[in-house]
Parts: structure tokens; sequence; C-alpha cells
């Protein structure tokens, strides 16, 4: 008996608890080599350490037990790798999910961190922007705040668009003349998301290049509008005003960053 190695034992060797050891043998994984007929203790040959770690080492690379246990019953070196290299798919699919929640971490760390010019201070600047999309809403006449927000949700929740990855965050396409003479005139409501997505009906392409913008603390206030009509030749057709909400219960505490296409102004278009 001194050549075997009891269950309490090779548990202790592995790294494993007994009803674990336990577990691997009721379901076939696992045969002990010798089994006291008296009290049904179980005992293990040394040499099974090495198939235990290699179990333990599978199980880690995310195969299941019944996986394993067919792959080294029946020696089955081809379905091995089969499920090898389903597991590394899963694993590429799972750092894509995390890395685009990294993003996500970041982008909102700069979104709650978004600077607040000084009212007496003109926040302008021109910004290179990549090719965006918008899930977008229209905004429709006589409509109240109330019905746009809930047609908005209702539909970003719908099974057509909940899959689409939002990023959270308001932004109001605007009227462009409308706004020069200090009326507001809401034609979409929006939320940008991440990726293209394919043939949807309320995704606004908003294209890439130069953009004016400029900080304002209130969307109802007056602006000083002359220097956006004179360093335009020709008036863009949208305004967006992307929100930055200080916090989560007071609306008045947003701040809007307004954008202007540049490089389709001649065009009139985003």
């Amino acid at each position: 008996m001194k050549k075997y190695l009891s269950i309490g034992k090779i548990a202790n060797i592995v790294g494993l608890s007994v009803q674990t050891i336990r577990y691997y043998c009721n379901i076939g994984l696992l045969k002990p080599v010798y089994v006291n007929p008296n009290n049904n203790y179980r005992y293990f040959d040394v040499k099974q350490i090495q198939l235990i770690d290699k179990i333990k080492y599978l199980q880690n690379l995310g195969m299941s037990l019944q996986t394993i246990k067919h792959i080294i019953l029946n020696e089955d070196a081809d379905s091995l790798v089969s499920h090898l290299n389903i597991a590394k798919k899963e694993c590429t699919k799972e750092i894509n999910r995390l890395q685009d929640v990294a993003d996500s971490i970041s982008w909102y760390k700069n979104y709650i961190s978004y600077p607040n010019c000084q009212e007496s201070e003109r926040c302008y600047c021109i910004k290179n922007m990549d090719l965006r999309y918008l899930f977008a809403v229209e905004h429709k006449s006589g409509e109240t705040d109330e019905d746009l927000y809930a047609k908005f949700y209702r539909l970003k929740n719908s099974g057509q668009y909940k899959d689409l990855n939002y990023q959270g965050q308001i932004c109001y396409i605007l009227d462009y003349d409308s706004f020069i003479k200090n009326q507001i005139h809401l034609i979409k409501l929006g939320m940008p998301v991440k990726e293209p997505p394919k043939n949807r009906e309320h995704i606004l392409r908003v294209e890439e290049g130069k953009y004016l913008c400029f900080q304002q603390n209130d969307l109802s206030q007056d602006w000083d509008t002359a220097f956006i009509s004179c360093f335009f030749k020709k008036a863009s057709e949208y305004i967006l005003a992307f929100e930055f909400r200080k916090s989560f219960h007071n609306p008045n505490d947003s701040i809007y960053e307004f954008q202007i296409h540049i490089n389709g102004t001649e065009e009139g278009s985003l």
C-alpha cells in the first residue's frame, strides 16, 4: 500500500479539494488504481498526478469536464485541437469585449471631466473628427419633449436597435438657420453609436472632417452668432449639440458642445 496515495494525499499534492477528486472519480474522469474493499477508500498512483494536473490545465483553457473526459478516454487529439480552436475564438471574443469596455470607461472619464469654460471666455476651436454615426429620432412638429424622449428611448430599447453599441450621450441636432437667429429648432434627438450599423433606418451618418466647436451652458440662452455667419460662406444644414451632464438628476447643470461641419458647408451638408 505504500506505493499508493490516499485521496487526501493526492488532493493535497495537486492543490484540489478531496470533494473535487471524488467528483472526478464519480463522472469517470479519474479512476483510482485501488479501492479498499473494507472501507471503500480510494487510492491513486503517483503517475496520476500528471493526469490531474493536465485536467486542471485544460479547465483553465475553458474546456468543460465532459469535453476533457471525452478527449482523455478516447485519446482524441483531433477533438482536442478542435476544442482548443473554439476556446481560442471565445477567448479572443472576450478580449475584444473587455477592450471595448475599457475604451468605454476611458470615454466616460473624458465625458464627465469635460472642461467648463467660464462665461466670460469664448471657447471656440477647430476639431478634426472621424466618421461618426448617430442613432437619431425625428422631432415632429407639435411633439412635446416628453413624447420625444419616450419615443427615442422606446425605439432605442426595441429589438431592432437594443443591440447597438451606444455611447451614453445625448446629441441635439438643430436647424442652422434658426440657431443663427437665436432660436432653437430641434430636428432630431440622437445618441452616438460606436460601430457602423448596417441598413438601419434611424442611423445618421456624420461625416469626417473639420468642425467649428464652441461651448454653451444652456440650450435656450442668447448667443453671439455673428461670428458663425461670418465664418461660413454658405449656411450649414445642421448643428450638433452634444450634452455633457454634470449631474445625474439636474439637467440644468449640463454643458453643451456645438459642432458645425466646416468641410461640408459649401454643399450645406454634414
